[in-house]
């Protein structure tokens, strides 16, 4: 629950005149590539939409849908969660860094007391829309 009180603080984070849509979680199946299907289940990972307006200034602005996965933390007390914002210019943070998540050698011992937040920012991954649609099928072609 915390993680998606932090989602939805982050997409309210600016000053902004009053919206009438309000950023809003909605659960979706996780789909991982590499993975079993039931990986994220049996690894307590969460999925879903984040919906933000494209543009908190304007009132009549579309909405976003921003793709979150969520590892819960261990312990049935949490600390506030973590974050990840990814740092590259149209990289799919979900789909593309996650899978290394069970690689990690930090990540598990983050994870003992807070949930970790994923995302993939406006216009990549599976973030409605995509700013390009094109050029995200021609890098899932080069990685195929």
């Amino acid at each position: 629950m915390r993680s998606i009180l932090c989602l939805i603080l982050l997409a309210w984070a600016m000053p902004a005149a009053a919206h009438p849509a309000r950023p809003a979680f909605e659960p979706a199946p996780c789909a991982f590539h590499d993975v079993p299907d039931d990986w994220a289940t049996r690894n307590r990972i969460d999925c879903g939409w984040l919906r933000v307006p494209e543009s908190r200034g304007r009132p009549d602005s579309r909405m976003l849908r921003l793709w979150v996965a969520i590892a819960r933390a261990d312990a049935a007390e949490r600390a506030d969660p973590i974050l990840y914002i990814h740092g590259g210019p149209g990289y799919a943070t979900v789909d593309y860094v996650f899978p290394y998540f069970p690689k990690s050698q930090t990540w598990p011992a983050f994870r003992r007391t807070r949930d970790i937040v994923f995302f993939d920012q406006r216009g990549t991954g599976r973030t409605q829309p995509g700013f390009c649609p094109e050029l995200s099928k021609a890098l899932q072609e080069i990685q195929q």
